[in-house]
């Protein structure tokens, strides 16, 4: 391994949450103005606003990554609503490394969500499986193996019965 690897990655993880937390802050604080940072021509940004969600956004750019910042996921115990799923993300290589943040709903305190990465080999994740899974606040610079090209679909869960609706960022990036 080279020497200062590890810190190069630490410091690209570090700056990448920074990113997650001011683009969920700038998400919220506009209240449904999008605000993402410019994208590469072939990037695609869309509403994810539901019933549910009064603020969801996604980015996704090919050979690069895809982005989703979202307010008011509710509590799955108590509506059964409260799972929220990216489009999926094609990896040529195989691996993808993953970002999240979460809050309570338009940037409160900090708020445990469980976080997944499911892998397929297929476009409509009709064979995915469990790549990664963890239970946090946030989550930063995630190496997620695939084991093949494929897709990756980062996902979230604000699980407790009787939490409160959550703000949440989450990215999957080539890895």
């Amino acid at each position: 391994m080279m020497p200062g690897i590890n810190a190069r990655q630490e410091a690209k993880g570090t700056t990448r949450m920074r990113f997650l937390r001011f683009s969920l802050a700038a998400a919220i604080a506009a209240a449904g103005m999008a605000l993402l940072p410019a994208a590469a021509a072939s990037a695609s940004t869309f509403s994810c606003t539901n019933n549910y969600l009064v603020y969801c956004q996604e980015t996704d750019t090919p050979g690069s990554g895809n982005t989703v910042q979202a307010a008011g996921l509710p509590s799955q115990v108590d509506t059964g609503q409260g799972t929220y799923c990216m489009t999926p993300y094609y990896s040529s290589t195989g691996n993808v490394v993953f970002y999240a943040a979460g809050r309570t709903e338009f940037g409160g305190a900090p708020l445990e969500l469980r976080w997944r990465v499911w892998f397929s080999t297929s476009p409509d994740m009709s064979n995915a499986f469990k790549a990664w899974k963890d239970t946090a606040t946030d989550e930063s610079n995630v190496a997620v193996p695939g084991g093949a090209p494929g897709w990756f679909q980062g996902c979230t869960v604000n699980y407790d019965q009787g939490a409160p609706n959550a703000s949440f960022a989450m990215q999957v990036e080539q890895g």
